[in-house]
């Protein structure tokens, strides 16, 4: 059984990553337009990764119920592939995230 819920209510909501926790259902209400940041400061590079929109380590018991939008920008996140762009290209990008 989940022991809280979070509610995202109507409306439109810019944000960074969302932490899940155990035991709880993220829950966006009809007309909810959840849209997360472009801003790559934003998000934790771990072990080469970048961190995902939504997120959480070791759950149990949780779920993401919606009537809303969520709007994870995926152009910003596509991967870049080393071997698609130029040595300056991707110099520059490491630099970015770096």
């Amino acid at each position: 059984m989940l022991a809280g819920r979070v509610v995202i209510p109507s409306g439109t909501w810019l944000t960074g990553p969302i932490e899940l926790k155990s035991n709880v259902n993220l829950y966006s209400e009809s007309g909810a337009l959840v849209i997360f940041s472009v801003n790559y400061d934003d998000y934790k590079i771990t072990n080469n990764s970048v961190q995902n929109p939504i997120y959480g380590s070791y759950l149990t018991n949780i779920a993401i119920t919606e009537n809303g939008v969520f709007n994870e920008n995926g152009d910003t996140w596509r991967p870049v592939k080393k071997e698609n762009v130029t040595y300056s290209q991707w110099n520059s990008l490491i630099r970015a995230v770096s």
